[in-house]
């Protein structure tokens, strides 16, 4: 668990930061210098991710349950919660708010694929051939296996496939669970994102009640390229 303290925010109010597909809790190192306030921060790997235990089985349900069961377990009733998800980790956040089965008085997502169907799946999987990104990615490759280590990074693609794969049949978060969303939430999307599209985030805007939707100037995809000022920012309001 990391802790730092954020503008506007009580002792009592906690935010879990939430990873994307192949990323880590470790890529939130260092925000803390970027922020300043006060409130309580917590960051977990999902499962098969930064070095834990790659499972026989990794989809999107079993990430929900890890989530639900970290609420449960480490974040007091009676307190004030934000969800912030990035990529991955903003669709965790609105399926498991779609269920209403925890407190959460916030959800922050940034760069999430909303639309999923076999096709999209499909062409999101090719990114994910291992020999291509060791060949034509060397450095990402590496980047990777330094983040997962002492698992194998290769096992964790095929799982992340399976993830999408998974995701493209079943379409989990569509109008109707959008619809039952309670929890306000914040939908940002970065201008030049090449992964995740307008259309789809305004579409869920649109049927989340009370949604609000922030475009980020001169923002790409990867986490590591957006500005922790304005992240920070638009965490406070």
């Amino acid at each position: 668990m990391i802790t730092f303290m954020a503008e506007g925010l009580k002792m009592d109010q906690h935010i879990i930061l939430l990873h994307g597909a192949l990323g880590s809790k470790n890529q939130f190192n260092g925000w803390e210098e970027g922020v300043t306030g006060s409130s309580q921060v917590h960051c977990f790997n999902f499962h098969g991710h930064g070095g834990d235990p790659i499972p026989d089985k990794m989809l999107i349900g079993d990430l929900v349950k890890q989530l639900e069961d970290y609420i449960r377990q480490n974040i007091p009733q009676n307190s004030s919660l934000t969800l912030f998800g990035y990529s991955m980790g903003g669709y965790a956040a609105l399926l498991l708010a779609s269920k209403n089965i925890c407190k959460i008085d916030k959800i922050v997502t940034l760069g999430t694929k909303l639309r999923w169907d076999p096709e999209i799946a499909a062409r999101e999987i090719k990114m994910l051939d291992p020999d291509i990104i060791s060949t034509k990615l060397s450095e990402f490759a590496l980047e990777l296996e330094q983040r997962h280590q002492p698992q194998d990074w290769k096992l964790l693609l095929k799982r992340t496939a399976e993830l999408m794969m998974d995701l493209g049949e079943q379409q989990y978060l569509s109008e109707e669970t959008f619809s039952k969303i309670s929890s306000p939430c914040k939908l940002m999307l970065g201008d030049k994102d090449k992964m995740v599209t307008l259309d789809e985030t305004v579409f869920a805007y649109q049927k989340i009640k009370g949604a609000s939707l922030s475009v980020l100037p001169s923002t790409p995809h990867p986490i590591e390229k957006v500005s922790i000022e304005r992240l920070a920012f638009e965490l406070k309001n």
